[in-house]
């Protein structure tokens, strides 16, 4: 493919309202501080570039014109954004986190890269939400498809000693989730609670969910049978690790382990689902260097 076509409409919306929230919290974060450190941060006068400094000159009011006096009354005062940038008549509303790191008060700090925001990636139709410049290159997805090292340095433009660390990047970060999704499963049998429900909802049918269990004896009986088989391992890494039915440890699972009995059928689809992704781009990873 070569360029990156755009994500289903499912997912983009998905990440299009993960965006929308991490936003709202991190603008909520930047005015709690401007707020309550405004003397620590001072006044915004200073030009990013040139560090020229542009302050405001004291006069006196009889001498204030009617336009002056107009322009200090209906004058848009921010908290997070930048004075210079509020010159344009926009003040604390942000459309997008880079929007937000860019043109807050140069005290904030705010840096992009710090931030959990996917709008970067987000490429519409329209391309609307398209942050980038150029497209994204397909190199991940066409290794998946043919396998062809020698392909991905001709065609995909990566220099042939980067494609290993790149894949590698790539696969770890599979790894990365899938520990998270093991992680959220074993807890997931001390609070009661799915683990991804959010997830599973986007993803799958409701419908197929299966609930968790609710009675104290549901969960005393689950309790039982982790202790029980944590307790015949001799393996001491193993204890306090929530097993399946069939005694086999959360942190151990893999796509043909069966499902955890306090975890519904729609989180387990979706560690499934993950689960085959990383085997698969494993073996075809490793492959390439065994």
């Amino acid at each position: 493919m070569i360029v990156l076509p755009p994500l289903p409409e499912i997912a983009r919306t998905a990440l299009l309202d993960h965006d929308r929230q991490i936003l709202q919290i991190f603008q909520g974060y930047a005015l709690a501080y401007a707020t309550q450190y405004v003397a620590t941060l001072g006044a915004d006068v200073t030009l990013p570039l040139s560090n020229v400094q542009y302050t405001a000159k004291s006069t006196d009011i009889q001498e204030q014109s009617v336009f002056s006096t107009y322009l200090k009354e209906n004058a848009i005062r921010p908290s997070i954004r930048s004075l210079f940038v509020a010159t344009s008549g926009i003040g604390d509303s942000f459309r997008s986190v880079l929007e937000l790191t860019q043109t807050a008060h140069s005290g904030l700090k705010l840096h992009s890269h710090a931030i959990p925001s996917m709008s970067q990636f987000v490429v519409g139709p329209d391309n609307k939400y398209d942050l980038l410049e150029h497209g994204l290159n397909a190199y991940i997805l066409d290794f998946w498809t043919h396998g062809q090292v020698t392909t991905l340095a001709r065609a995909n433009g990566i220099r042939r000693g980067d494609i290993w660390y790149n894949l590698q990047d790539f696969y770890l970060t599979l790894l990365a989730i899938r520990a998270s999704l093991q992680q959220l499963m074993t807890e997931a049998l001390s609070f009661n609670a799915s683990p991804f429900a959010a997830a599973a909802d986007v993803l799958f049918d409701p419908a197929e969910s299966e609930p968790l269990p609710n009675d104290e004896s549901d969960i005393g009986e689950a309790a039982t049978q982790v202790d029980s088989s944590t307790a015949e391992s001799s393996d001491p890494t193993l204890v306090g690790t929530p097993s399946t039915s069939e005694g086999t440890p959360v942190s151990s699972l893999n796509a043909h382990a069966l499902r955890p009995k306090h975890v519904g059928k729609a989180d387990w689809r979706v560690y499934e689902v993950l689960d085959s992704v990383c085997t698969e781009f494993g073996e075809k990873f490793k492959a390439m260097w065994a």
